[in-house]
C-alpha cells in the first residue's frame, strides 16, 4: 500500500482540487504481493510531478495507476495550450533540460511515444541530442515506431551491428520501432538489409515490417528470406509477397502456414515476377 501525500502546485484542467490530496492505493506493481516489508512502507520523497485524478466515490483517486504521474520541471506551461498540449510541453521540457535524470527523461519519452497527437513529434526530438545513449536510444525507438523515416534509418544502422555496450531493452525497442514503424516504401531498402543479420528477433521484425510495404522493391529480399531458418520469418516473407503481388489466395493465416509450409513456399520459390 502506498501513500502520496501531495501539494497542489497548479490545476491543469478540472476543478475541485484542493491544495493538499492524500491519495492511497496498491501499485499495479506490487499489487497482489504479500509482503511485511511493502505492505504499509511509508517513504518521503520531494519531487515535482504531474498527476492525473479523477473523482470516484467522492474522493480524488488516481486515473489508472498503471500511467499515474508524469515527471515535471517547474510547470511554467505556457498559457493558452490545452492540456494535453501543456503535458507535451512539459515532458518535452524534461527531455531537453540538463536537469532531468536520465529516468525521468526516459519516462516522458516512453509517455510521449504512446501519445498519438502530432505535438509529440517535436517534444520526442530533443531526445535525440541528449548526452546519454540510453536517452538517445530510448528517443529513436519512439519515433521510429511512428514512422519517423531518420529515427528509422538510426535503428536499422544500429540493428545490423549492435555495439556490445547496448542493453536487450535497448536492443528490444530498436527492434520494435522498426517492426511498427518502417512499413513504407521509403524505408524498405535499408530495412531489408536487416534480413540478412545474425540475430533472430531482427530479422522477424524487419521481416514483419516489409510484409506491409507495398512496393516492388520488396519482391526479391522476402523471396530470398523464404529459405530463412526461422519459421516466423519466412512466413513474413510469404505474407509480403502474397500481399503485394495481390494473390491473396496464396495468403496464409497462421495456423495454416504452421500445419502446410511447404506449400506456401514452394509456390513462391517457383513464382517468378512478371517481365
Amino acid at each position: 500500500m502506498i501513500e502520496l501525500n501531495l501539494t497542489v502546485l497548479q490545476t491543469i484542467t478540472g476543478a475541485d482540487i484542493p491544495s493538499t490530496v492524500s491519495l492511497t492505493f496498491i501499485p499495479r506493481q506490487i499489487a497482489g504481493l504479500v509482503s511485511g516489508r511493502a505492505e504499509g512502507r511509508v517513504e518521503t520523497v520531494a519531487s515535482t510531478r504531474i498527476i492525473f485524478l479523477k473523482h470516484q466515490n467522492g474522493d480524488l483517486q488516481l486515473s489508472n495507476v498503471a500511467y499515474d504521474m508524469l515527471p515535471a520541471l517547474n510547470l511554467a506551461l505556457t498559457a493558452g495550450l490545452d492540456a494535453l498540449g501543456a503535458v507535451i510541453a512539459e515532458e518535452g521540457e524534461i527531455i531537453g533540460s540538463p536537469n532531468s535524470g536520465e529516468s525521468d527523461k526516459i519516462q516522458a519519452i516512453s509517455a510521449l511515444g504512446r501519445c498519438k497527437d502530432p505535438r509529440a513529434i517535436p517534444a520526442l526530438n530533443r531526445g535525440l541530442t541528449d548526452t546519454s545513449d540510453v536517452v538517445r536510444l530510448e528517443a529513436v525507438s519512439q519515433l521510429a515506431v511512428k514512422g519517423d523515416v531518420n529515427a528509422i534509418l538510426i535503428a536499422q544502422s544500429i540493428l545490423l551491428a549492435p555495439p556490445p555496450s547496448l542493453t536487450d531493452r535497448v536492443i528490444v525497442n530498436l527492434q520494435i520501432g522498426i517492426r511498427d514503424g518502417a512499413r513504407t516504401s521509403a524505408t524498405a531498402p535499408e530495412v531489408a538489409k536487416l534480413l540478412r543479420v545474425n540475430d533472430k528477433a531482427t530479422r522477424e521484425d524487419a521481416a514483419n515490417a516489409l510484409s506491409h510495404v507495398v512496393s516492388d522493391s520488396i519482391i526479391e529480399p522476402l523471396r530470398q528470406a523464404l529459405s530463412d531458418p526461422d519459421r516466423d520469418v519466412r512466413y513474413f516473407a510469404v505474407v509480403g509477397l502474397a500481399k503485394v503481388t495481390g494473390q491473396k489466395e496464396h495468403l496464409p493465416n497462421g495456423l495454416d502456414f504452421r500445419s502446410n509450409e511447404d506449400k506456401f513456399t514452394n509456390y513462391w520459390r517457383q513464382w517468378q515476377p512478371p517481365e
